[in-house]
């Protein structure tokens, strides 16, 4: 017991004598502070329209001394402004531009240091009447411990229209760093989504540099976001939910403030109406092997996978190992080509470039290289000639087991010929692959391959499931013929594609009774559909290209219908259209822009939804008609 009191009396003497040094470390910082800081009011000019007079509290500070923002951080005061006697004024606002981020003994807290103006917009009841009375400015400066100034600016007779020309440049440089309140007709954030764990901000334009602070009601400062951010990847920045706030996030206020070069300015909204479902790894995975496994029955695909059903039956009645391995190596090259592409579209990302789904489709080398492919296959499945290479050249593939491989390369060819494919679920998925990080990138890429494969996994778990098919004979010869016609088909829709691209649209789809279709100019009229909804105008957009399918069956069973087309009648609906079947760079940035990486893209716009209502990828006839006649 006594060696506990013993301890509890050094302990207050130590605390005693921490009080001690303290108190005496304040007073020769109080005694000395006119050394360490020097503050003048400085006035600039008059505005007539709003009746305040522009000033600025100038503080210059000697070297490590600091004075603060309007929200500290962790530690410290604000400055304010006192004004109840000063006559012949209403109101008078002091403004605060970007500040630093410093630590003070490992606590973060954001000021200013060296020279620093705030503003001062002082109102005044009577434009023609003077000013007069003391205005207070009182702060808190900082070094290794924080002290308190005060200083009394004696507005003496002050006539409004005082100027003086070098201080109103200086005051207006320091009052545009100061953040304006966000214009909400600039649509600068595209969107913003809240979860349980993240704020992820959606940008509508790049910026180069810019720094964000984040706070909420309380004026909690989010710890990761202030920094600094240039070039990031496709126009999206994502911070993590302080664990402080994990409870109380939703129902929570919000204020971005947000500084660069070009523009400064704060945001404040209720979380509640940006929050969305939090979607685990689970849920994107899933949507991956479902996307991956609705392809095998694409157009692009389908024709390859009838091609690879006619050997798979043929090799079933001669040898159960030889179908397991040619099985095993599509399955491997599917998921190889899958992961080249996976490397592929990170380094163009990692060079800041945004990758669309379906851009190969748009190159004309790609499009006659995989026509002359299918051609060749073709021809070879008709019978019309036999591959046959040069016997030294037949000799080193054998010993390379050239056909192992060529079971390889027809599985990477299956994933070429899907990569332009959309539909339900593949969009999504695109989304996540080309937006996400690349350790989430890499997880949708290898499990839409899997998905892809698992006709093929059933298969390899029984190869027996063919036994029921008859033995090879003339009707195995018939299936590989109708096959034959099929994949013609496929290459000449390619080969259509390339003559289009180059021959001013030899080929066009025609369906009857069309609707008329505006094509929009993007370069030209960039804010048409904004100008449009100025005029209370409904407008529907559709982005579509020669080489998407899933557009092409949009228009044939939904687009031109005959009650789509009363109802955009009815409506008076304008209708507006980009073709992005050839490169475009500013239809790949609206899509960018708008969080899409591949088509078709239909949106709706009206006074409503100025931003946009997103349509599914495969549209629905009723669901259409719904929103239009809402």
């Amino acid at each position: 017991m006594n060696i506990f009191i013993k301890l509890l009396s050094l302990i207050k003497l130590w605390l005693i004598l921490i009080l001690i040094l303290t108190s005496s470390s304040q007073a020769n910082l109080l005694n000395e502070n006119k050394l360490n800081y020097k503050a003048d009011l400085l006035f600039g000019n008059f505005d007539y329209k709003k009746n305040y007079l522009l000033a600025g509290v100038k503080v210059k500070l000697d070297n490590n001394w600091k004075i603060y923002w309007k929200n500290p951080g962790e530690a410290g005061l604000p400055p304010k402004i006192i004004f109840d006697k000063v006559s012949n004024v209403s109101n008078v606002n002091l403004l605060f531009p970007e500040p630093k981020s410093f630590k003070f003994f490992n606590i973060d807290t954001f000021g200013y240091d060296k020279e620093i103006i705030f503003p001062l917009k002082i109102y005044v009841k009577n434009p023609k009447k003077i000013i007069f009375g003391n205005l207070k400015f009182n702060a808190q400066i900082c070094n290794q411990i924080c002290v308190p100034i005060e200083e009394n600016f004696k507005l003496n007779n002050l006539p409004i229209n005082s100027q003086i020309s070098n201080s109103s440049l200086k005051i207006n440089e320091s009052l545009n760093k100061v953040p304006k309140l966000y214009n909400s007709q600039s649509n600068f954030f595209q969107k913003i989504e809240i979860n349980d764990s993240f704020a992820t901000l959606y940008f509508s334009k790049p910026t180069a540099s810019f720094r964000i602070i984040i706070q909420n009601k309380d004026n909690f400062i989010f710890p990761q976001s202030y920094q600094t951010y240039e070039n990031i990847r496709n126009n999206f920045i994502k911070f993590k939910i302080p664990s402080e706030l994990k409870n109380e996030i939703k129902n929570d206020q919000l204020k971005i403030n947000f500084f660069s070069n070009e523009m400064n300015f704060f945001y404040d909204f209720q979380v509640k109406d940006f929050w969305s479902t939090q979607k685990t790894y689970l849920y994107f995975i899933s949507i991956a092997l479902l996307a991956g496994f609705i392809l095998n029955f694409m157009p692009c695909v389908l024709p390859v996978l009838s091609l690879k059903i006619a050997n798979f039956i043929s090799t079933t009645n001669s040898n159960s190992l030889k179908l397991k391995q040619k099985i095993f190596n599509q399955i491997l090259g599917i998921i190889t080509s899958f992961f080249i592409l996976f490397l592929t579209i990170s380094f163009f990302r990692k060079l800041g470039n945004s990758i669309t789904w379906g851009f190969q489709f748009q190159n004309d080398y790609f499009l006659l290289i995989i026509s002359l492919i299918i051609f060749l296959l073709s021809f070879n499945l008709f019978g019309f000639y036999e591959l046959r290479l040069p016997f030294k050249l037949n000799q080193t593939m054998s010993r390379l087991n050239y056909k192992k491989y060529e079971d390889f390369l027809s599985g990477c060819l299956l994933t070429i010929l899907a990569t332009p494919c959309t539909a339900p679920f593949v969009g999504t998925a695109v989304i996540f692959a080309l937006s996400g990080s690349y350790f989430e990138s890499f997880l949708i890429f290898f499990f839409m391959s899997i998905g892809m494969s698992i006709p093929l996994f059933l298969v390899l778990l029984n190869p027996y499931m063919f036994n029921f098919f008859p033995k090879s004979g003339k009707w195995l010869l018939y299936f590989k013929k109708l096959m034959a016609v099929i994949f013609m088909l496929s290459g000449l829709w390619f080969f259509s594609i390339f003559l289009n691209n180059n021959f001013n649209n030899i080929f066009t789809f025609n369906y009857d009774s069309q609707i008329n279709w505006k094509t929009w100019d993007l370069e030209k009229d960039p804010n048409l559909i904004k100008n449009l909804v100025s005029e209370n105008k409904t407008v529907f957009l559709d982005i579509t290209a020669d080489w998407c399918i899933t557009c092409q069956y949009n228009k044939l069973n939904v687009l031109n219908d005959k009650d789509i087309k009363e109802v955009i009648k009815k409506n008076d609906v304008v209708l507006l259209q980009l073709d992005w079947t050839k490169k475009d760079l500013n239809i790949k940035n609206f899509l960018i822009s708008k969080d899409r990486y591949g088509i078709p893209f239909n949106e709706i716009y009206n006074y409503k939804f100025k931003k946009g209502l997103l349509l599914p990828e495969l549209l629905n006839k009723k669901q259409l008609i719904n929103i239009l006649n809402q």
